[in-house]
């Protein structure tokens, strides 16, 4: 039995428009639909906060949000979510000076 799950999160209060969604994401076929958006949500948490971080700090990336990423996707690539191993690399890049 094939099962869907879908979750969507809109921004109030925003520049965007209040009809676009923030985070919309959409899993097919899993025996555990809810257990893996919480999965991609988590990730998909952790990089906005990372991103954000690098917007804020165009030569440093700031440590307290990185470990907080770092650690975000350490616990989301054990529960077994693939995408976790992205964002991963991501944190173990180097910070780019521009």
């Amino acid at each position: 039995m094939s099962a869907l799950g879908r979750l969507g999160i809109w921004s109030r209060g925003s520049a965007c428009n209040a009809d676009d969604p923030v985070i919309d994401l959409r899993v097919d076929g899993s025996r555990d639909p809810v257990g893996d958006l919480g999965r991609l949500l988590t990730v998909a948490r952790a990089h906005r906060r990372l991103v954000r971080s690098a917007m804020a700090r165009v030569a440093e990336v700031e440590p307290k949000a990185l470990r907080w990423a770092r650690v975000s996707a350490e616990r989301a690539a054990r529960e077994g979510n693939p995408h976790a191993a992205a964002l991963l690399d991501r944190v173990d890049q180097p910070p780019r000076v521009r």
